[in-house]
């Protein structure tokens, strides 16, 4: 803005309501720059078209990609497509504003090939036909349920041969052998 109006009037009163309007706008789109730039899960913002507007710099240290080559790209250069096709479908739902806001699990593939699972936060903008996408990394989570679901069977399995046995003896007994 140009240098404010000074004076007592309602045109200086408007210049001055203008600046502070500015001012605010300005720290708003700072604090939206320094969140993005700082979260831990990816933040991508996208078109109707389904086209990366803006994506958060933390893409690279998950995935492996660089942002400023995503940007204009499709939002599929970051799904494992043969394993999100619910995801994607869901995401076109919601381009069409079929959807306003929902969570589902996705694929995301590392730039060396390795499959991430996400849980995905999306929010429609009907104002600006926008979806916002946010996507939490819940790899280890599952790997970790996966283990334990593992252990937990690998141990009922070892216990069952020698609680057969102890039952099979104590039958015996019952039955006075």
């Amino acid at each position: 803005l140009a240098t404010p109006i000074l004076g007592n009037d309602e045109i200086s009163d408007l210049d001055l309501v203008l600046h502070n309007m500015a001012t605010e706008i300005e720290a708003l789109l700072e604090r939206e720059r320094i969140i993005i730039e700082n979260a831990g899960d990816i933040i991508c913002v996208v078109d109707n078209n389904l086209k990366i507007l803006k994506i958060s710099p933390s893409v690279e240290a998950i995935l492996g990609l660089a942002p400023e080559k995503l940007l204009a790209s499709s939002y599929l250069a970051l799904l494992e497509r043969d394993l999100s096709q619910e995801a994607i479908s869901t995401i076109s739902r919601a381009a069409g504003g079929g959807i306003s806001a929902c969570n589902f699990e996705a694929t995301l593939k590392t730039s060396a090939g390795k499959p991430i699972t996400s849980l995905v936060s999306l929010s429609f903008v009907p104002s600006e036909e926008l979806l916002i996408l946010i996507f939490h990394d819940i790899s280890r989570p599952k790997e970790a349920d996966r283990f334990k679901q593992h252990v937990g069977s690998m141990v009922s399995h070892d216990l069952r041969s020698p609680l057969t046995a102890v039952s099979h003896i104590l039958e015996m007994f019952d039955e006075g052998m």
